[in-house]
């Protein structure tokens, strides 16, 4: 298989929300910033929802896990 065929590589990121925050930050940048013909990211968060969701590509798909609604 020669480079050019080769499939981006899937990588998912998890983090607790995307509330606005350091680390929720610099998730941003990182994951806006992968080139896509190498990479295909997306973004699982605990919480969904949070300021810093709108600043993603919006070609990144955002899923939660909704922990609040979970039951004990």
């Amino acid at each position: 298989m020669n480079e050019g065929s080769r499939r981006p590589v899937k990588i998912t990121y998890l983090i607790g929300s995307l509330e606005i925050g350091g680390a929720e930050q610099q998730l941003v940048r990182l994951v806006n910033a992968l080139d896509r013909s190498r990479f295909q990211p997306s973004v699982l968060c605990l919480y969904r929802g949070g300021a810093l969701e709108s600043a993603l590509d919006p070609s990144i798909p955002v899923d939660g896990v909704s922990l609040d609604t979970v039951a004990h």
